[in-house]
């Protein structure tokens, strides 16, 4: 969920996941770069080496933790009033359609799922 890296003489560089679509936004700050091999992947590298904000720091790799850790492991993160408020917001402001279930394998055999699309 974290990498801190100093490759081939560059400043040392803490990255994190932050998701593709915050990658733009966060590289206006000269301080963030899109790392290379992990970039594709939502990553952002922050320049630690000329001093950095702890909080930062700690949000940053809080967030990336979410992204990987199991929900055993995010369960022990969480006091059960942060998780009440995480849990609350969720639910209020989902606008996500609950996701189908996929068919069994003896309803896809007995021709049962969705049509298969025949070529023209």
């Amino acid at each position: 969920f974290a990498v801190c890296s100093a490759y081939r003489g560059e400043a040392v560089k803490a990255s994190f996941w932050v998701g593709v679509d915050r990658q733009g936004l966060m590289t206006m700050d000269p301080r963030f770069t899109i790392p290379p091999y992990l970039g594709p992947g939502g990553w952002i590298a922050l320049d630690v080496a000329r001093g950095f904000d702890v909080d930062e720091l700690r949000a940053l790799a809080v967030e990336s933790y979410r992204h990987y850790g199991s929900r055993k492991m995010l369960a022990a993160l969480e006091t059960p009033a942060v998780a009440a408020q995480r849990a609350a917001a969720m639910h209020s402001t989902s606008t996500r359609a609950p996701r189908a279930r996929p068919l069994a394998p003896s309803a896809l055999r007995a021709g049962i799922g969705p049509p298969s699309k025949k070529p023209a």
